[in-house]
């Protein structure tokens, strides 16, 4: 550096100014690249008419060249109530087709997003098809959505229907407002409520500028990413055709096909046919993609917007502004027009609109085109029909595919030509057939327009995907990367492959689901996928799997070594419960991580070739053996890797004399378990405590940091030679000599919890020399110390040592029922068998893994695999629903009574005062016990029969059953709430938020408790006994317990004279149970309710956040 500032000092004038210019041009490069770099689409999602579910399935449809027009689904609207084939009738509709979704869309899966029924039927379908869609585009780009959660990921939705909001607005008793349907049809939530679902913090937009709106979006993201303001974007467009009221519109303005066909650039284009669809790109830097080893499925090289201005008219197109916005999107690409193959058009099928547009694209991209050069043109329109504000979404999605596959597929009802586009004249064609589309020399590029009926226009420049990338590269070590392949070792060369060709033998497939139906659909569907994708690996099925989904309480674990050997395990899996190598359970959904001990428990015996497979096949496991080895050259005669792994060099008979002498075996064991201990901690397994016997615990205080490796190593280097020298270990001379090395290694307090071997208790300090002597000297036995594991309530324990479950006999616990305790190396099973089995078993016992960490030492590519199957049933508004719920029970009304419907206690109070003489302390609790009879009331009339006789029930029902009908009870409460059928319990194990209880739900509940049994039950409380199983344990101690208390208060008001007489008119106050009335008498204040309103909002907040 001080050389650097003393030669600019020697720079004259001219030079430094020269080196300014070059420094200022260097960062203006750099922003420029910046601003420029392109956009890697590395996931999508869509459902599109035909059928289609998926990218596979729509490139299918495209190459079948199909048009997929169906009659209007009478679900949708009954056609023949609005049919004439006459335009010119007023208040019908000229078409009878149109292009529609074949999936049901009245039906949702909302338990899986934490929506209530009662809410997702006032969810807008477009938004429920939204979830669904990102949720599949980010599984397809290998991404677990939780693992979004607080990142700068940015959603940008187009739509420019909302049909929904009509069917609502019809749906409502009396036309009054309803809360969820009010942000169930606002079109922000679009974008706002993916945002919300998976934790997102970036840039949340909805924008409607028409047919544009989708490809719009697309243009805002890769400036957000570009910029830096966000780091993933969701980007994409929804269109539901719900309602008659947009096709009635159209058919007043003649814009649609009265035959329902977009026949676009044909001689016979009279409009288009309205489709409806969903598509999700995900996009990323691509410097991040390529860095983050992604699918990468194409390149947008640049874009633009604009607006058509003054025109025809409002909605007539602009050629002009068409080929500005075209021009700006190749100079934002840094592409000239010659480079373009392919244009996905507008192409609605409109007799003005086509030959505009073609000639717009004509004077931008064939000024010095040839016929040798065609540019070919197509519209996915006449495919599936226009799908408004997803429409350019899904001609984007198009030509991905079309580059990916090297095709462009046929153009539909192409049959005459245009007459009034000069086909002779411009280097132009319209393919009726798929056209090979192969890779050359230079990238392959495509435009993609989309322009608005507002006038806004967009046009995307997509390139082909770089051949670079898309597979991940194992990681080498520095050690690793200066040593090379070959590890010498004095006698036998081990074999260690090149790390491109590494690979471990068998492989783990995890699967999980939120549901035990949805996961055995899961495992259908894997097995299903299989055979028709014969190509795929099982390392690339399993990496993509493990690490690209998100992990859910219900839990399968397969260990295979090929894609045969998986498909026949989840076979046997669905016929059989057991079956070996394939692992299954499920968390409980208060689940917290299990505790995790590391246990180092050896004994001396023979360790020929123990750990051979993983040191030829795991690089991290290589790298620590490796560095032992190094570490002992100074203390060893022998090379540790000759002791282990040389005997057909060095003979059997010398390797096992050689492990029969402490001065190998203890370097060796402590090696092994040291090496095993960072390939299981490389696997994101954190020992939450350690504890080690005999060598075990030199090992677990290295990795506790009470010493270094090399201090360790050093230590059991001299206490191997000194017990082979000395058999016993109270020779004086052992212990002193010991003693000696032992002051020479600086001791750390434990950054681990370590458990002693020499007391048996958790060690806090005291780690000194005179503590290893006494370890020499004096370990206790086994069992005292895992008593200590025991009572510090640890869940698992994973034995890090060479021998399977020693640990059983010293635990007072069955182990091997329960399964508590895993094994590292467990002969005679394989290694990776063994180890991989235990890895498993963690999962499915809910311990987080590093899955990426797991296969950062080998290569890897991530691959399509079938996506999350949701659990769908009917969610919709209907208007026989509605009038239920205006179907009041008939009562006698009087005007007592209509106050009481009204809540109007204050009135109330005043009718009584009218009627009744009240004592002061009469006139002082008669508003608490209004108050609570209208709750009461109310609570009546929403639950009809829910309560009745309920407590006395409570009451003379046994202890053993009572938790039972408490929990039946809450059970049908809470399905009230949540909108379920009679027949559908919700789970009592599952969080109400996880149900999808939001606050006012939960502020209903208590409500709903508090005036039923008389008991305080605010949203806090929820919060504390949060699932209907704890709530219920909750309220049989609060019911029963207070009763006595309660009754015994109302007795002193009683022989006080307080006793409220209402006159006949209002006789339902004398049936208001005891226990209401006492919880009215002991209401707390209102300063006290505001604070613990203040903390149920906190804890709220918390717990979504959490």
């Amino acid at each position: 550096m001080n050389n650097y500032l003393s030669s600019k000092k020697q720079l004259s004038n001219q030079q430094r100014l020269l080196l300014k210019i070059k420094q200022a041009t260097a960062k203006l490069h750099e922003i420029e690249t910046a601003a420029t770099e392109p956009i890697a689409i590395i996931g999508i999602g869509c459902r599109f008419p035909g059928g289609v579910d998926s990218s596979e399935t729509y490139w299918k449809f495209l190459q079948e060249a199909k048009d997929v027009r169906t009659e209007i689904p009478k679900d949708r609207w009954d056609i023949n109530l609005y049919y004439d084939p006459n335009p010119n009738v007023t208040g019908k509709i000229y078409v009878r087709q149109g292009y529609f979704l074949q999936q049901p869309i009245d039906q949702f899966d909302p338990a899986f997003f934490g929506i209530s029924g009662t809410e997702a039927a006032k969810i807008d379908a477009s938004q429920r098809l939204l979830l669904e869609v990102t949720w599949e585009a980010l599984e397809n780009a290998g991404i677990s959505p939780k693992s979004l959660k607080n990142t700068d990921t940015g959603v940008y939705i187009g739509q420019m229907n909302n049909d929904y909001a009509i069917i609502g607005a019809n749906s409502l008793p009396d036309k009054l407002p309803d809360f969820y349907l009010g942000i169930g049809t606002t079109p922000s939530m679009s974008a706002g409520r993916i945002a919300y679902i998976l934790g997102l913090q970036g840039p949340t937009l909805f924008l409607d500028t028409s047919c544009s709106s989708s490809l719009v979006t697309l243009h805002l993201a890769c400036q957000s990413l570009r910029s830096r303001e966000s780091n993933l974007a969701l980007v994409g467009g929804v269109n539901l055709m719900l309602s008659p009221d947009a096709t009635h519109a159209l058919c007043q303005g003649r814009a649609l096909s009265p035959d329902s066909r977009c026949k676009a650039f044909d001689a016979s284009a009279d409009g288009f046919a309205r489709g409806e669809g969903c598509g999700i790109v995900v996009l990323k830097r691509l410097r991040d993609a390529l860095a983050d080893s992604d699918r990468i499925l194409a390149l947008v090289k640049g874009s633009a917007i604009n607006h058509d201005g003054p025109s025809s008219g409002l909605t007539v197109p602009n050629q002009q502004a068409q080929k500005k916005v075209i021009r700006q999107a190749l100079k934002n690409a840094k592409v000239d027009p010659l480079q373009i193959d392919y244009v996905e058009c507008h192409g609605t099928g409109t007799s003005l609109g086509d030959p505009l547009e073609v000639r717009a694209i004509e004077e931008v991209y064939c000024q010095q085109r040839t016929k040798e050069q065609l540019l070919l043109l197509g519209a996915v329109k006449s495919n599936i029909g226009h799908l408004e504000g997803a429409a350019g979404i899904a001609g984007l999605i198009k030509v991905v595919l079309a580059l990916q596959h090297q095709e462009i597929p046929a153009n539909l009802h192409f049959n005459e030509p245009n007459p009034r586009i000069d086909w002779e004249q411009i280097p132009i064609k319209v393919p009726t057939t798929a056209i090979p589309w192969t890779k050359g020399d230079k990238p392959r590029l495509a435009g993609i327009s989309g322009f608005g009926m507002s006038g806004t226009n967009a046009h995307v420049i997509l390139e082909e995907a770089p051949t670079e990338g898309n597979r991940t590269h194992p990681r080498p070590s520095q050690e690793e990367s200066e040593e090379g392949n070959s590890r010498g070792t004095g006698g036998e060369q081990v074999t260690v492959n090149s790390e491109d060709d590494l690979e471990r033998p068998v492989h783990l497939l995890t699967l999980s689901a939120k549901t035990e139906t949805a996961l055995a659909q899961l495992v259908t569907n894997y097995q299903n996928y299989f055979p028709t994708h014969p190509e795929l690996g099982v390392a690339d099925i399993c990496y993509t799997a493990n690490t690209g989904r998100s992990h859910f309480n219900h839990r399968l674990a397969v260990v295979a070594s090929n894609q045969q050997d998986l498909a026949e395990k989840l076979r046997d899996y669905q016929q059989t419960e057991e079956v070996t190598g394939v692992f299954s359970g499920k968390l409980s959904y208060n689940n917290t991580v299990p505790k995790v001990a590391f246990l180092f428990l050896d004994k001396d015996s023979k360790y020929i070739n123990r750990g051979r497979q993983l040191y030829e096949t795991q690089p991290t496991f290589r790298q620590a053996l490796d560095k032992c080895d190094q570490i002992l050259h100074p203390y060893l005669e022998n090379s540790l890797l000759d002791v282990m792994y040389g005997e057909q060099e060095t003979g059997h008979g010398e390797v096992l004399s050689l492990l029969d002498q402490s001065t190998y075996s203890q370097p060796v064991l402590f090696a092994i378990e040291y090496a095993l201990a960072q390939l299981w901690q490389s696997w994101g397994i954190k020992p939450d405590v350690l504890l080690g016997s005999n060598v075990g615990e030199y090992v677990a205080a290295c990795l506790a940091g009470v010493f270094s490796l090399e201090d360790g190593l050093k230590l059991i280097a001299t206490r191997g030679k000194l017990m082979q020298q000395f058999p016993s270990n109270l020779v004086p001379g052992i212990t002193s000599e010991f003693e000696s090395v032992a002051k020479e290694i600086t001791y750390s307090q434990p950054q681990i919890p370590l458990i002693s071997n020499v007391t048996g208790e958790r060690v806090e300090k005291g780690f000194k020399a005179e503590y290893w002597v006494n370890h020499l000297r004096e370990p206790l036995p086994l069992v005292q110390t895992m008593e200590t594991l025991e009572q510090e309530g640890y869940e698992l324990f994973l034995e890090i040592g060479l021998f399977s479950r020693l640990v059983t006999k010293p635990l007072k616990l069955e182990l091997e029922q329960t399964e508590a305790c895993l094994s590292s190396l467990s002969p005679p099973q394989a290694e990776w068998q063994s180890m991989l089995a235990s890895l498993a078993q963690l999962y499915i016992k809910g311990v987080n893994i590093d899955w990426s960490g797991f296969d950062k030492d080998y290569l890897r590519s991530k691959v399509v695999l079938p996506t999350y199957p949701f659990h769908r049933q009917r969610y919709w508004l209907e208007t026989s629903e509605v009038k239920q719920s205006k179907d009041i029970p008939e009562t006698n009304s009087s005007p007592i009574f209509d106050l009481i419907n009204q809540g109007d206690a204050e009135g109330l109070t005043q009718e009584l005062n009218l009627a009744e003489n009240f004592t002061e302390a009469e006139q002082e609790i008669l508003p608490k016990l209004l108050n609570t009879l209208i709750k009461r009331h109310r609570n009546h009339l929403k639950y009809p029969g829910l309560n009745s006789g309920f407590l006395q029930q409570l009451r003379e029902t046994p202890d053993r059953e009572r938790s039972g009908l408490m929990l039946n009870y809450l059970q049908n409460l809470v399905g009230n709430l949540l909108g379920l059928d009679k027949s559908q319990k919700p789970d009592s194990q599952l969080g109400f938020a996880d149900l999808g209880l939001d606050y006012a739900m939960m502020l209903e509940l208590g409500e709903t408790l508090e005036t039923s049994f008389g008991c305080l039950v605010s949203v806090t409380t929820l919060l504390e006994h949060f699932n209907i199983q704890k709530m219920s344990d909750y309220l049989i101690i609060q019911i029963l317990g207070k009763e006595s208390e309660n009754k015994n208060e109302i007795l002193d008001l009683t022989n006080q004279n307080q006793t409220i007489n209402l006159n006949s008119e209002i006789e339902k106050i004398e049936t208001l149970g005891e226990e209401a009335i006492a919880t009215a008498i002991q209401e707390e204040k209102i300063a006290t309710a505001i604070q613990d309103e203040l903390k149920e909002i906190t804890l709220l907040l918390d717990n979504e956040e959490g």
